[in-house]
């Protein structure tokens, strides 16, 4: 995982491989504040950052699951997103991504 931008608007860019099921999965997260409130703008996308020699790049990528469009939510709200799946065992990999907002200052 990569984390890019200012703390208001930040990109996380994050990738796995699994070598277990032969697919590698990534996605980039754009994480926006919304002023004034305990809300965040979540909106996920294609990875765009390559990891040079952290994939191995003859195994198939796994799309980001379905279309997701950008997320309202709450600060302390967690995600839930579908990676990948083996549809010969009947298995399936989800991610929980927990979002909270942290304050940049510091308490005395």
């Amino acid at each position: 995982m990569k984390v890019d931008g200012a703390p208001s608007k930040q990109v996380i860019h994050y990738f796995l491989q699994d070598n277990y099921h032969h697919v590698r999965f990534g996605y980039d997260l754009v994480v926006q504040a919304v002023a004034g409130t305990q809300q965040i703008i979540c909106t996920f996308s294609s990875l765009t950052y390559r990891f040079l020699g952290a994939f191995e790049e003859s195994l198939p990528e796994a799309p980001l699951s379905g279309s997701l469009p950008p997320l309202s939510v709450n600060s302390g709200d967690t995600i839930v997103i579908g990676m990948f799946s083996d549809p010969e065992r009947s298995e399936e990999a989800f991610q929980y991504i927990h979002i909270e907002l942290v304050s940049s200052t510091k308490n005395p």
